[in-house]
């Protein structure tokens, strides 16, 4: 409807242009004019709706590569590890409220490795870690029913058992 909508409407500008040149001029009842031009207004129209489907694929491709601003995630920075070494993802609901928080650990390829939710009680914390293969890391909150401000979190490399490099997220 609104594609039609639009084509009307371009079509409705190019009559009144094509009405003002058109009405100095005289064009017989049998001859090519006003024919010639309600098919130039329809051709018009149909390039103005081909137009509009074209930027329709071409926003949602857009909207895959980056995705529209989400107000309830925050993530870390990306950190290495090695052999044998692991991360911990730690968050902190720094609201008045409960609040159901997705936490994730995600690989250098964007491959989610593992994935918690759960319901944190105002002022709570938690964690959860695992030893992983040689890559780069990061965490990845999802505040599920606020927003990110509701929330603080980290991301704690474990070399030999103790935490090693703490990196805050944004």
């Amino acid at each position: 409807m609104k594609q039609l909508l639009v084509g009307l409407s371009a079509g409705a500008i190019l009559v009144g242009g094509v009405v003002g040149t058109v009405g100095s001029q005289r064009v017989s009842a049998q001859g090519e004019g006003i024919p010639t031009v309600l098919q130039a207004i329809l051709d018009l129209g149909n390039a103005v709706v081909g137009l509009q489907t074209t930027m329709n694929f071409v926003q949602k491709r857009v909207e895959t590569l980056a995705p529209p601003f989400a107000d309830n995630v925050r993530f870390t920075p990306p950190v290495s590890i090695g052999e044998l070494d692991g991360i911990r993802c730690v968050v902190a609901n720094v609201d008045d409220a409960s609040h159901q928080i997705k936490t994730e650990q995600v690989d250098g390829s964007g491959r989610v490795v593992l994935a918690n939710t759960l319901t944190l009680p105002a002022g709570g914390t938690t964690y959860f870690s695992q030893i992983l293969r040689v890559d780069a890391y990061y965490c990845r909150f999802t505040v599920l029913d606020g927003v990110k401000g509701d929330i603080r979190g980290a991301l704690q490399t474990l070399v030999g058992g103790g935490a090693n490099l703490i990196v805050a997220a944004e």
